[in-house]
């Protein structure tokens, strides 16, 4: 369920947090009482329920701008949760909580913050729109495991401060649409309709349009923008351009990477759900469900499998109890 990692270095991921909502006197005080990943994300957890709970005791108050506050940081506390959590019912949960602190903070917002879903192929693309004076928008994209709610949100406010309107959102693969759908949909098609929106939508009333992007959003962001002429400008912040970068990235982010593009292939978006694929890469048997991969039986399958030649003709895939 957890990203296994021996040698753990909290303090590397502490420009990050600090940068997106993170408190720094919360973030000593866990990481002192804390030495893996399991207790790190419950006592994130833990805390965005402090501050969700906070939150809904300053509203009944009569507050507006102390909730807000505390909204964005449950918001923040349930994201960092699950991040280094594999695919599991706990990463899900938290991330759910994440979305339902953020939609109480944007319902306080001011100027609002308006909830869009965006037709596109057989979905529908969620985000959110903030609105300054008819002009210039800029469409926000994240990268493998950032949040619309949490580091978007935080980008989006510096354009918004600078007079621009902002649409950030979950394209295919990400987000509320991870597990759901294929980041090899077309992401700069996903873009095209986001535009087409925000171009027709009175209440967006979008001039010029900018596209940002970070992480690997900065290489969907340079993606879609070379293949929409709509887009006036492009930021990429720690993006790329050329896809021979990716045998470089960190260990995380290759795995995620990888993940994904499993997922694409075949079609595995949750767990246990399990493809056994002989070495010309074709599946041989998929389980649903768990499985004790280490008995004596599934061991030997998976040999004489590993052993079989290129067609796979002299091994059968392991089986499960009948």
């Amino acid at each position: 369920m957890y990203e296994q990692n021996q040698a753990i270095n909290f303090r590397s991921l502490y420009p990050r947090l600090l940068s997106f909502g993170i408190g720094y006197g919360d973030l000593e005080r866990i990481t002192s009482q804390v030495n893996d990943w399991p207790s790190f994300s419950r006592a994130m957890a833990d805390m965005g329920e402090h501050w969700d709970h906070l939150a809904d005791k300053a509203y009944k108050s009569g507050c507006l701008e102390t909730p807000r506050q505390h909204c964005l940081r449950a918001a923040a506390y349930f994201h960092y949760a699950q991040l280094r959590l594999h695919d599991s019912l706990m990463k899900e949960g938290l991330r759910r909580a994440c979305r339902r602190a953020y939609e109480k903070y944007a319902t306080l917002a001011d100027p609002p913050i308006v909830r869009c879903e965006i037709p596109f192929q057989s979905m529908v693309l969620p985000g959110y729109l903030r609105v300054r004076k008819p002009g210039p928008c800029v469409i926000l994209i994240g990268g493998l495991d950032s949040a619309k709610e949490v580091e978007l949100h935080h980008f989006a406010e510096v354009f918004f401060n600078r007079c621009c309107s902002v649409f950030y959102f979950d394209g295919p693969g990400q987000g509320e649409l991870y597990g759901r759908s294929s980041m090899a949909s077309g992401f700069e098609n996903a873009v095209s309709s986001v535009i087409k929106f925000l171009s027709s939508d009175p209440r967006a009333q979008a001039g010029r349009i900018g596209c940002f992007g970070v992480s690997f959003g900065g290489y969907l962001a340079c993606l879609s923008s070379a293949a929409n002429p709509r887009v006036s400008a492009c930021i990429s912040i720690g993006g790329f351009f050329d896809h021979r970068i990716l045998p470089k990235l960190p260990p995380v982010a290759a795995g995620t990477v990888r993940e994904r593009q499993v997922g694409e292939r075949y079609g595995v978006w949750g767990y246990p759900e399990t493809f056994i694929i002989d070495r010309n890469g074709y599946v041989v048997e998929r389980v649903i469900g768990p499985r004790d991969w280490a008995t004596p039986a599934q061991l030997a399958a998976l040999e004489a499998l590993i052993a079989a030649d290129g067609d796979g003709a002299n091994a059968s895939a392991p089986r499960g109890p009948s």
